[in-house]
């Protein structure tokens, strides 16, 4: 393994100067321009033969990857170069290998075309919820709502999104075609020296799919809150944390304003995915199918019905292929009413941990006192069982010394 030269960007991230920000901001973009230069055969995992063996348990498998050919303005002994060092082989990801998932036939790719992917998690989990799936008990606390319970439940949403699925995606090949992306550039996995971008670490994850399911905007340069690209009238009469604050946002705001305006220049094809029309309304629906069961069927739900609702919008004049009834949407929206409270406090806190658990290292004893505090609310609040359960499940959290 190769040592990444240079200095962690989320070491001094915070207190780099306007200039030298914007600065590592155009390697960015630079480095999606190189991303998004060429474009893949085929949806799924890059491997380095064509010919892979997994082992699992007393399960061999060989699986026979395809030649990875690379499509774009490459020049011609760059592609036969990669045709022969590099194959597409099937996904690594966790969903596909989790629990009795690993032991079952099911479609792993490499995937024909982005549609065949579109539809494989869906038919993954008909397929384990079918065989595998046990209800909780009703006074389990992890039963989140009556709908994410009965497997039936989940089955017949899974045939819905499998009714839609073919016309998820959008009909542009650009759009569509499989591209190798890193999804998570943030702070802790960049490395600069001599103020540029030196190496970019934690591409274990990335695979080719469909640029319009990976293309986003970097985590260093997102920024969801009010714009503001010049000081307020009053800035000199605030108070310094007042100040402070405004300065940050400030520079957020700068950094993503400029970042938009590089990539219409630079790569437009980038920012056409990322504005394009009810892309989260086409995607969202693709992301929430692979995990209802170990997670929540409640995003699925939501997308579906959003589909549905905007089926016109989205180009289509024929019917849309699934409905929902008046009945369902009541239950849902009833259903919605806490998950939503749960999405509001993650949105809440996001400046200290993300919904996927990231923190920054100058966040970490925040976010461990966030939820030391919030287990202590849990623990006062149950009883017998229900409470020894909370307790063993989060004591992850438990510092030194304490019980």
């Amino acid at each position: 393994m190769e040592e990444a030269p240079g200095e962690k960007l989320e070491d001094i991230w915070d207190d780099l100067p306007l200039e030298q920000k914007i600065t590592i901001m155009k390697d960015i973009v630079s480095l999606e321009k190189k991303m998004i230069s060429v474009s893949f055969n085929r949806p799924a995992n890059d491997a380095s033969s064509a010919h892979i063996s997994i082992a699992n348990g007393d399960l061999v498998t060989a699986i026979c990857a395809v030649a990875a050919e690379v499509i774009g303005d490459v020049p011609a002994e760059t592609k036969n170069a990669a045709m022969y060092r590099f194959a597409i082989g099937p996904v690594v990801e966790r969903e596909y290998w989790n629990r009795e998932r690993a032991v079952m036939d099911i479609d792993r790719g490499p995937w024909k075309r982005p549609q065949d992917l579109v539809s494989s998690p869906a038919r993954r989990e008909l397929e384990w919820i079918q065989q595998y799936a046990v209800p909780k008990p009703q006074d389990d606390a992890l039963v989140t709502s009556a709908s994410q319970n009965p497997p039936s439940s989940h089955i017949s949403l899974l045939h819905r999104y499998l009714k839609v699925a073919p016309y998820l995606l959008p009909s542009d090949p650009e759009v569509v075609a499989p591209h190798l992306w890193h999804t998570d550039l943030h702070a802790a996995n960049i490395f600069v020296e001599n103020g540029h971008i030196s190496s970019v670490i934690d591409w274990q994850g990335t695979w080719t799919a469909p640029l319009i399911l990976q293309a986003r905007h970097p985590r260093l340069v997102d920024y969801d809150g009010d714009i503001i690209l010049r000081a307020p009238a009053n800035f000199k009469d605030l108070e310094p944390d007042a100040k402070s604050k405004v300065r940050d946002q400030m520079t957020k705001s700068i950094i993503l304003y400029l970042y938009e305006k590089q990539i219409a220049k630079e790569v437009p094809l980038l920012d056409i995915v990322i504005r394009f029309n009810h892309g989260r309304t086409r995607c969202e629906p693709i992301q929430f199918v692979g995990d209802t069961w170990d997670d929540d069927i409640l995003p699925l739900s939501e997308s579906l019905i959003r589909i549905e609702k905007y089926w016109n919008d989205l180009g289509f004049d024929f019917p849309c292929p699934i409905h929902f009834t008046e009945d369902e949407l009541s239950l849902h929206e009833e259903e919605g009413e806490g998950w939503n409270d749960v999405q509001d406090f993650w949105d809440s806190v996001s400046f200290i941990i993300t919904r996927d658990g990231w923190t920054p290292n100058d966040r970490y004893n925040d976010a461990l006192t966030l939820f030391t505090e919030l287990r202590e609310i849990g623990l006062k609040s149950m009883i017998g069982k229900e409470r020894e359960d909370f307790r063993r499940q989060t004591q992850w959290v438990e510092r030194p010394g304490t019980k």
